[in-house]
């Protein structure tokens, strides 16, 4: 039998608050991480976004370093024959957040899944009854970071396009769901997903669309990274062990912004603070060891040239992305069309 702590009943709100914000007319950076092992009976409930009660882990509006560690718990019931059956369930997960760069990782496992809609429910979202001898049919392990800045540009007058670049790095194996989302202002999301079916490690630039920019208004700048295991065992085979991992530690980062004029050539000298304080341009610094020197086509063919300097060039635009450049003076090409990721 599971072993609770009354106060551990939470709602899968804070997720999805995350994962959507929410616009506010107040200029405020903030920081959020979420680890946690999830369960409850989606019979319950009307839509996708299920709340849950927490078996382990926790919530930070403050970003701190969070893990949650979920000893194997076990659920007993009857399955879809009627005959008596015990499921266990275990995992780990963990966020971490600093403005430009996220850490997120989740592994799960669920043995002898089983359902029967006979069973008494586990967690009753609607009613917030919880039942330790019950038995729930969504299990899940989460790891979820974000950030909220506002980013103040410089040294122009008209109204430019930026464009982000974000470094994902990773691995990943069996059932799981990793995902970044991010936002401009009130412009809609973009969502990272890995290859279907991907298995192993991932190295790649992710670049976003094109928004505007001027250096008169400030930018809401948001990023989200999630580490999801999660299961439904009205949706597997009776008896099915099930196992999960996504370690996206090392990391989600701020890896480029390119500015661009109306005929799509590179702005220089601009510069950029934050409302958190935080400096963007010397964080991407650290990035790369070398420095590149990038130019922008019409037709969004990116040129990248390695520069054997810092990275941060006097009076040339920082942030481009230079894939598979090892060493000595070379050219790289790498054609994307906007909102896509750079293999």
């Amino acid at each position: 039998m599971i072993k609770l702590n009354p106060l551990a009943i939470v709602s899968l709100a804070v997720l999805v608050a995350c994962v959507y914000p929410t616009q506010t007319h107040g200029q405020q950076a903030s920081r959020i991480t979420f680890a946690a092992a999830t369960a409850t009976n989606t019979d319950y409930w009307p839509d996708p976004f299920v709340p849950a009660l927490q078996l382990a882990g926790g919530f930070s509006s403050e970003g701190l370093p969070l893990l949650a560690e979920l000893a194997p718990q076990t659920f007993s019931g009857v399955d879809g024959s009627g005959s008596p059956q015990t499921m266990t369930f275990s995992g780990t997960a963990q966020a971490r957040s600093a403005f430009g760069v996220l850490r997120v990782s989740s592994e799960g496992q669920l043995l002898n899944s089983f359902y029967n809609a006979g069973n008494d429910p586990f967690y009753r979202p609607d009613t917030q009854a919880l039942n330790p001898n019950g038995v729930p049919d969504q299990l899940a392990m989460t790891a979820q970071a974000s950030f909220e800045d506002y980013l103040q540009f410089g040294g122009f007058a008209s109204q430019f396009s930026a464009q982000y670049f974000f470094r994902i790095t990773g691995t990943m194996s069996g059932f799981i769901q990793p995902r970044v989302f991010f936002q401009i202002d009130s412009h809609p999301l973009e969502a990272w997903l890995p290859p279907a079916g991907h298995s192993g490690p991932i190295q790649e630039t992710w670049a976003t669309q094109r928004y505007p920019v001027t250096s008169l208004v400030p930018v809401r700048f948001w990023l989200n990274a999630v580490a999801r295991f999660e299961l439904n065992t009205q949706n597997w085979p009776e008896g099915s062990n099930v196992t999960g991992s996504a370690n996206f530690g090392n990391t989600v980062v701020l890896e480029a912004i390119i500015i661009t004029d109306e005929d799509e050539n590179i702005v220089t000298g601009w510069t950029l603070d934050s409302d958190s304080g935080t400096d963007y341009l010397a964080l991407i610094d650290t990035i790369y060891k070398d420095g590149f020197e990038g130019s922008l086509d019409p037709r969004g063919i990116t040129t990248i040239e390695k520069r054997p300097q810092a990275a941060r060039l006097p009076g040339k635009p920082w942030l481009v992305y230079a894939p598979g450049v090892e060493g000595g003076d070379q050219v790289e090409q790498a054609q994307h069309r906007q909102g896509e990721k750079l293999e």
